[in-house]
């Protein structure tokens, strides 16, 4: 047993060594919750130019925002926290909906970029990422490409993501820069690689753009919407972002009787849901694990709540609705995922016995 649960602490310790490791490298999170400040302490705040305020993909209202494909764009001005060079490591997440029906003049569609395409900026100027969707080509349309460009010697290796992201639905994309190679991951998942050719220097003095590319000649504006976009000076681990449901994936109306609830999928490895046949507005929910530790609770004004592996990592859990004092609906949760911090305190006290 203790060599189970030692297993378990260094599994636990090498995670949460991890995370902080990415925190520290966290150069820039815009959570574009109506704006696009910098959640950081860097504080590379942007100015949102046109693009609506919409629900995230939790559902959550004002938690990112749609671009129209014409005229709406993020400007982060130019900074050296993300100017990254030929030899530099990086990381790029963004959680992204791409609209069907991307604007057909632009051969691709700008997700973001650091650059400027326009005479005295130089076509040849080099840019240390894109991220861009194909739209002209038919065998690679509605892939998203992420690229790199160096000043001198034209080189532009770039990956993409092999299938078309235009269904209209939340994904995640994450492009990464390692010493010598390039990699995309869609939803976790790794789609493409290639070797990293720029010789010389990738850097630029221009803005960041999120939703178009800089200057008039092509802009090529992003249609869809666009949910959370973080930068790490780090090679960031792809499974380190939970791959959170689509709210459209989640069925709208689930008929109930007024007294049930339903927890689905359960066990779970990403997210559950709690799904109440009735209203019970200002309701707690309070979950503890088997210990009788409490790990969580929220005040629900809800039917439906949704709870990501961010929440509840990998064990055994019990949940109570509260209304006041009096318990509404009780039972069990079962995640299976890796041991996150809340675990962490639990298995010292068992090593310590």
């Amino acid at each position: 047993m203790r060599s189970i649960l030692r297993t378990l602490f260094l599994c636990a310790f090498v995670w949460l060594t991890y995370v902080l490791d990415a925190q520290q490298c966290t150069i820039a999170k815009y959570l574009l919750e109506g704006n696009a400040l910098d959640s950081t302490q860097n504080q590379i705040n942007g100015q949102v130019y046109g693009a609506v305020a919409v629900n995230d993909r939790f559902g959550n209202p004002n938690g990112a925002f749609f671009f129209d494909g014409v005229d709406d764009y993020i400007h982060i001005p130019h900074n050296e926290l993300l100017n990254f060079d030929v030899d530099d490591e990086f990381s790029i997440s963004v959680w992204l909906k791409a609209d069907p029906q991307q604007n057909s003049i632009h051969n691709r569609s700008e997700i973001i970029t650091k650059w400027i395409d326009e005479p005295g900026a130089g076509t040849n100027e080099g840019y240390p990422y894109a991220l861009r969707i194909e739209n002209r080509n038919i065998q690679e349309k509605g892939f998203v490409f992420g690229l790199r460009f160096d000043r001198n010697y034209g080189n532009f290796p770039e990956v993409n993501t092999t299938k078309s992201l235009l269904d209209n639905q939340f994904h995640h994309l994450l492009f990464i820069k390692e010493p010598d190679s390039i990699k995309i991951f869609l939803d976790g998942n790794l789609m493409s690689s290639s070797l990293d050719i720029t010789t010389c220097t990738t850097k630029n003095d221009d803005p960041l753009y999120i939703g178009r590319r800089g200057g008039d000649i092509n802009a090529s504006y992003f249609k869809g919407v666009i949910d959370e976009v973080e930068f790490f000076s780090c090679v960031a681990n792809p499974d380190s972002f939970p791959i959170s449901p689509p709210k459209d994936t989640i069925p709208e109306e689930t008929f109930f009787e007024a007294d049930e609830i339903s927890v689905y999928p359960n066990p779970f490895k990403t997210f559950t849901v709690l799904e109440t046949g009735k209203l019970y507005e200002n309701s707690l929910l309070r979950i503890v694990n088997v210990l009788g530790q409490e790990v969580a609770n929220f005040r629900v004004n809800t039917k439906k709540i949704i709870l990501s592996k961010s929440e509840l990592a990998a064990g055994v859990y019990f949940f109570q609705l509260l209304e006041g004092d009096r318990v509404v609906f009780s039972g069990k949760l079962v995640s299976i995922r890796c041991f996150y911090f809340s675990f962490l305190k639990s298995i010292s006290v068992k090593l310590a016995a």
